[in-house]
């Protein structure tokens, strides 16, 4: 898993990016790529968050290594895929992050040309209740146990997700 320190050092890396994501939507942006099939996925990734600036070097050995880090994870036989997100935090903070993953991996798959009509119905559904996500209003969340085992819902709900377009995207 990547883990908080991770999650630190891509966000400082991505204050330098014009697109200027925080780190939760631009791993959901390269999944998203990748669960579309798109060719080159971390190029275009890269010019998504960049444009036509080049990273630092230190920060394409940060940035290749996540991706390495995500395709590894969606390639995993034991389904270990996890959305990135702080581990620590208060859960607006939390479902904040949650929210910008799910708002990035939607652009991915569509820059990325995904075929939205060939998705199975079970596809079709989870893009449906995916794009519900991001019309939550996350202002007014409190923090509680209900709340807490909402997030822990819907970050497996999106994990499967994933899987299953990840699945669905490298079909021929």
């Amino acid at each position: 898993m990547l883990s908080h320190i991770l999650y630190e050092r891509l966000g400082e890396a991505l204050q330098h990016a014009s697109l200027q994501p925080n780190a939760s939507e631009a791993q959901g942006l390269f999944a998203g790529l990748l669960c579309s099939g798109a060719p080159s996925p971390e190029k275009i990734w890269l010019r998504e968050l960049f444009g036509d600036a080049s990273p630092s070097a230190e920060d394409q050995r940060l940035l290749r290594e996540v991706a390495q880090h995500t395709l590894k994870e969606l390639r995993d036989e034991a389904f270990r895929f996890k959305p990135l997100a702080p581990e620590a935090g208060s859960l607006p903070v939390r479902a904040e992050a949650l929210y910008d993953w799910v708002r990035g991996f939607l652009y991915g798959l569509g820059i990325g040309g995904m075929d939205l009509k060939h998705l199975s119905d079970l596809a079709q559904e989870a893009l449906d209740v995916l794009t519900e996500i991001t019309r939550l209003d996350l202002n007014h969340l409190e923090p509680g146990e209900e709340n807490e085992r909402a997030l822990m819902e819907v970050e497996e709900f999106l994990r499967v997700s994933v899987m299953l377009f990840f699945a669905e995207g490298r079909q021929p």
